[in-house]
């Protein structure tokens, strides 16, 4: 219905990783507004699992105009772009201190990665204070610094959870 628009689907059921998990939450906008900034959630085949920053520019039904941060059109103009709503969430807060000492290996993570961030899970902890993720769906290892790692930010109306 109406009131659910802009709402994350959340179809899959997330492992419990941690305490600190489990209690991580944050307050949240309920639904995306024009001029708010955003993440779009790419339903793209090879970037499904990544989300790009931006502005909702006009919200109309169940379609947003989004204006892509990072992303320029031929012209050198920032591209934009009509989009489904459900695609859109409000931009998440930054990490909380220290949420990484917290987390365990197959935890859920977003890593900042070809101008999006990218779903992700913890494999390893290395020397050095690096860190071994991989993107399930592609198969794709990468060993990271800390700084590139952010929570695996879920928003439901009016709450971010992790």
């Amino acid at each position: 219905g109406e009131d659910e628009e802009g709402e994350e689907e959340d179809d899959e059921e997330e492992p419990a990783t941690s305490a600190a998990a489990a209690r991580s939450s944050q307050p949240a906008p309920k639904k995306v507004l024009p001029g708010m900034h955003v993440e779009y959630a790419s339903p793209l085949e090879g970037a499904r699992g990544s989300y790009y920053s931006g502005v909702a520019m006009h919200v109309d039904g169940k379609v947003a105009s989004f204006r892509h941060d990072e992303l320029r059109a031929e012209d050198g103009a920032q591209a934009q772009a009509a989009v489904q709503l459900k695609h859109l969430r409000p931009l998440p807060p930054p990490p909380p201190e220290g949420f990484l000492s917290s987390v365990k290996r197959g935890a859920r993570l977003e890593l900042r990665y070809l101008d999006g961030w990218w779903d992700v899970v913890l494999r390893k902890r290395l020397g050095g204070g690096k860190l071994r993720v991989e993107a399930v769906g592609y198969g794709a290892v990468h060993d990271v610094e800390p700084a590139q790692l952010r929570p695996a930010w879920k928003w439901t109306k009016g709450t971010w959870r992790w």
